[in-house]
């Protein structure tokens, strides 16, 4: 594999030069003409003596132009929406009674009042992305198919994914029969005749909450919960007037009850599954290999053990919130990041290329409250109580993307252009997870929690505690924490690290952080 000799972006068009040819000053006013002038709208909100944050970390791309720039789709992750829900009726299998009006609960709900539990899946995404995004989920007619749960499993020999992509076919058709051919223009926001979100509920129990199910699938690959897209569908001519399906969510009924039952529901696996929709992918280990006890996130973020709030990297990715970037010597303070949004960027040594899809140091304040509330005062089914206290997190986040010929998508480079090019697919090169099926070195991770007991590293199938969280009087610098880089004591890219860190003040309402040049 090719490795460019620049593996970003370094923003030239910022204006950002290294910081060992410029002062601080003229790199803060570097970027504050950049913002003034750039034709592609980004611009800076704040400035100060060695920091400043830009108004927006999807200058380029988003998670949803990475899935749409290889012919799939994704939801969009700002904005009102309405989702297609298809109910499935499988032979021998009717749905309780009471399922829909627990699934509008779980899916519209306004937060425990609804649920009774915890927050519905609206109010979350609504809440989670500081208002940013807004989703109301539509259930269609129930789809009443002649498969038994046994027949739908043996029909496409074992092969989930064309059991589900058949079911979704034959769904939104039936969908389209009782509304019309062109009622699936409202769920294809930007008009590429391919609907942008779907989720299919259906109705037999999945194979970990059923020996009947479990003895047709006993690897839990179908009757199970997952995320994924139709090819056929997206590579196939669409007509904009009739949207067909493409991405979607396929899950058990009993999924939205968990540790509860009716009249209470809960949202954490709609949850975890329409962040994949969203674009995100998973942080837990690889099932199988040699990372296969590895958890690079500690397990407690939603995209892992789908349990808390989004993580401050997923939040920024998708545009929710932006991050105060560390250019020189400088004290910052941020509050608690569910409520504020508030993190801070450290950008290798040569620079920062201004979008969230770059390989820097990452922090937030964790409290367990608000979207945390519950998981750290309530250990959720199979999973362990979360943080209890507050403290800082800092994560290693290497979300470089590559490029690979259509022609030859294993061979590849890192991307270091701001615009997609018709000859190449786009993707990020690092991952948590299916480590086997990344392009970049399967010791590179998408995200990773560095533990301030500079101990625990996550493997052995070890999550992270309350150690992993920095406190008042802790600090960080490279070499101390070496283990956690795969490199030692420089980044993936081979870049350092200009900066040390302390922790000057760490309380449950904001933490006030030193940055010194190391």
């Amino acid at each position: 594999m090719q490795k460019s000799a620049l593996s970003k972006i370094i923003v030239a068009a910022l204006g950002v030069v290294c910081l060992s040819s410029c002062t601080i000053q003229d790199l803060i006013d570097a970027i504050i003409g950049y913002g003034q002038n750039a034709s592609n709208g980004v611009s800076i909100l704040e400035s100060g003596d060695g920091y400043y944050k830009p108004s927006s970390t999807t200058p380029y791309y988003s998670y949803r132009d990475i899935q749409r720039n290889v012919g799939l789709d994704a939801l969009p992750s700002t904005g009102s929406y309405n989702v297609l829900v298809l109910p499935i009726q499988l032979s021998g299998y009717p749905f309780p009674s009471t399922v829909f009006t627990d699934l509008e609960n779980v899916l519209n709900g306004n937060g425990k009042e609804d649920t009774g539990y915890w927050e519905s899946l609206s109010s979350f995404y609504n809440k989670s992305s500081f208002g940013k995004l807004n989703l109301h989920f539509d259930v269609g007619e129930v789809y009443s198919t002649s498969y038994t749960p046994k027949t739908l499993y043996n029909a496409f020999a074992s092969d989930r994914v064309q059991a589900s992509n058949t079911m979704l076919r034959e769904a939104v058709a039936n969908y389209k029969i009782h509304n019309g051919n062109s009622s699936t223009k409202k769920y294809d926001y930007d008009g590429d005749g391919l609907i942008d979100g779907v989720i299919m509920v259906y109705s037999c129990p999945d194979a970990n909450s059923s020996q009947a199910i479990h003895s047709i699938d006993g690897k839990a690959s179908l009757f199970w919960a997952y995320t994924y897209w139709d090819y056929k569908n997206a590579s196939e001519k669409k007509n904009p007037s009739s949207p067909v399906g493409c991405t979607y969510f396929w899950l058990s009924y009993d999924f939205i009850y968990g540790p509860v039952s009716t009249p209470k529901v809960d949202a954490h696996t709609l949850i975890h599954e329409t962040g994949h929709m969203l674009g995100l992918d998973d942080y837990y280990a690889s099932s199988t290999g040699m990372y296969s006890d590895y958890n690079p996130t500690g397990g407690w973020v939603m995209m892992d053990e789908n349990i808390l709030d989004h993580d401050v990297y997923s939040k920024m990715a998708l545009g929710w919130t932006n991050p105060y970037v560390v250019t020189g010597p400088c004290d910052l303070s941020i509050n608690p990041s569910q409520t504020s949004g508030d993190c801070i960027l450290i950008p290798t040594s040569s620079g920062w290329n201004g979008s969230s899809f770059d390989e820097y140091l990452l922090l937030e304040l964790y409290t367990p409250t608000d979207l945390n509330y519950l998981d750290s005062h309530t250990a959720y089914k199979n999973r362990q109580k979360h943080y209890t206290t507050y403290g800082v997190k800092l994560y290693h986040v290497d979300a470089r993307m590559v490029k690979t010929r259509v022609t030859d998508q294993r061979t590849w480079t890192y991307a270091d252009e701001s615009k997609f090019s018709n000859s190449y697919f786009y993707e990020i090169g690092a991952t948590n997870c299916n480590k086997s099926r990344g392009y970049t070195d399967q010791r590179f991770d998408l995200i990773r929690l560095i533990s301030a007991d500079n101990v625990n590293t996550f493997t052995g199938n070890q999550l992270s505690d309350e150690n992993s969280l920095f406190q008042t009087g802790s600090s960080f610098s490279m070499r101390k924490y070496s283990k956690y880089f795969p490199n030692g004591t420089t980044f993936n890219n081979e870049d350092s690290c200009p900066f040390s860190i302390e922790f000057s003040e760490v309380t449950s309402s904001y933490a006030k952080i030193k940055f010194k040049l190391s």
